[in-house]
């Protein structure tokens, strides 16, 4: 498949799970989301897949490479890594980081 071919598909492809806003992202506890620019990840050669409902998968058309990737993300989020481990496509992504947004929780002032 082509990138363009993924742009437009409605069911869930493998990747980073991410959202087209802040709220989203924070869900209705709030909090810190990073921002992340779609045409930095596009120049890194990532794949970014809209799904039309407010959903966006940040992936590689490599099957190999994705599942390697998905690996060492687990690995990472318990400790099993150090930062030097950290797989190349996490790199890609916090290349293509663009700040920090605090969402503040629904009907709760600031």
């Amino acid at each position: 498949m082509r990138p363009s071919d993924l742009e437009s598909k409605k069911y869930p492809i493998p990747g980073l799970s991410a959202a087209t806003t802040p709220e989203q992202a924070a869900g209705e506890g709030g909090g810190k989301v990073q921002k992340l620019s779609v045409k930095d990840l596009r120049r890194e050669g990532m794949t970014v897949v809209f799904d039309g409902g407010g959903h966006v998968t940040i992936t590689t058309l490599n099957t190999e490479n994705r599942k390697r990737w998905a690996a060492s993300r687990e690995k990472l989020k318990d400790g099993l890594l150090n930062q030097e481990g950290v797989h190349y496509l996490t790199k890609k992504v916090s290349r293509s980081r663009r700040g920090e947004i605090k969402v503040p929780v629904p009907g709760k002032k600031p």
